[in-house]
């Protein structure tokens, strides 16, 4: 399996990540503007304190995550190992998984209840129909008997005790 992205890939990757970004910014700072009227404050809106704690959790598993397996794979003794300790222990994919909850996080916080259902929706099926399976053949082929053993040691793809 070839390890480069097309760049018409990552073009897409881009177009899509900026217009998520930009109406999650937009409708973010809308409802937290909103929010607070002269006798209300930001923490009595469950939907700003729900997807800000959504929010934080998955910033912290993705990037967290990301940096944990780059620490791994900087030092050449690890050079064609899978990383599996870390918070990637708690779950195969788990920075996906904290994509996951910071996008509907976000979306919940700018959007509401509806957006926070779409989102949820979107992202949880693209992640469980199409990235993971993807990514888990794609690991299949590269680890072999390590990323089998990974497999059955760590039986959750997305977040642990969920998926």
């Amino acid at each position: 399996m070839n390890d480069s992205l097309l760049p018409s890939f990552a073009l897409q990757v881009s177009i899509f990540n900026t217009v998520c970004n930009s109406l999650n910014t937009l409708l973010f700072t809308i409802a937290a503007t909103s929010a607070a009227g002269p006798s209300e404050s930001l923490t009595s809106s469950p939907q700003l304190l729900l997807g800000s704690a959504l929010y934080l959790i998955g910033a912290y598993l993705e990037t967290g995550s990301e940096m944990q397996r780059k620490a791994f794979k900087q030092d050449t003794r690890n050079k064609g190992k899978p990383y599996t300790s870390g918070l990637f222990g708690w779950a195969r994919h788990i920075n996906y998984g904290g994509y996951l909850l910071w996008r509907v996080g976000f979306a919940t916080a700018g959007w509401g209840w509806v957006g926070a259902a779409v989102a949820g929706a979107w992202f949880s099926f693209y992640f469980s129909q199409k990235a993971v399976p993807f990514l888990d053949h794609y690991c299949q082929g590269k680890y072999g008997d390590e990323w089998a053993r990974f497999k059955k040691n760590v039986p959750y793809r997305l977040l642990p005790g969920i998926y």
